[in-house]
């Protein structure tokens, strides 16, 4: 039983997560993008602060494609302003998700009804 329970502590890891390194970068990811991702994929951001407090202009990227998965204006939860390095974690299909948990949420209907896409 002993080293069943040792077994499982190697095979779940007893640590910080190992970073990934990013894929290549296509060639229409402009260099200012920032990859953020897992083993199973991730996204190429680059969002850039707004005169208006917690308003970021954003960009997400597939991260092999280099198509633009959104675009438009995200905000912070009551605005707050971020830091100028911005690390990101995840981008869900809907908001981004940075690594100390804020969320940025589109300003936008980012699946209007009117969107052939589906």
């Amino acid at each position: 039983m002993r080293r069943l329970w040792i077994l499982l502590l190697l095979l779940v890891g007893c640590g910080e997560p190992v970073p990934l390194d990013p894929p290549e970068r296509p060639a229409q990811v402009p260099e200012t993008a920032t990859w953020a991702g897992g083993l199973k994929g991730g996204s190429w951001f680059e969002c850039t602060a707004l005169d208006e407090p917690g308003l970021y202009d954003c960009t997400i990227y597939d991260d092999y494609s280099g198509d633009v998965e959104q675009s438009g204006v995200f905000a912070t939860p009551n605005r707050v302003v971020l830091e100028e390095d911005i690390e990101y974690q995840v981008f869900t299909g809907y908001n981004i998700v940075l690594m100390d948990g804020m969320i940025l949420k589109p300003t936008f209907d980012p699946w209007p009804e009117d969107s052939e896409e589906f």
